[in-house]
């Protein structure tokens, strides 16, 4: 399990509706944030994770998380190659 890298420069305010829906306001402080954003990236992503700790308060971790590359996750729609149904569809 990798380290956990707190991400600093990033301010999260949450703001709770009398429905009870919730909405994240994030700001990042370009002087701080931007001094890290380099190191951040990798693959040419940004990959960050918002979580609230245990006393209520919001903070950001950088998400390390990289998936196993199968044969399935490499291709399909999703990469831009349309694929045809090998049947007829009913619709």
């Amino acid at each position: 399990m990798s380290e956990k890298r707190f991400i600093k420069g990033v301010w999260i305010n949450e703001h709770e509706f009398s429905n009870g829906d919730y909405l994240l306001n994030v700001d990042f402080v370009q002087d701080e944030f931007s001094s890290e954003f380099k190191e951040l990236v990798d693959d040419g992503r940004l990959r960050l994770t918002f979580k609230k700790s245990k006393s209520g308060k919001w903070y950001a971790e950088q998400n390390t998380f990289k998936p196993a590359k199968t044969e399935a996750s490499q291709g399909g729609a999703i990469s831009g190659e349309i694929i045809e149904p090998e049947t007829d569809m009913p619709f």
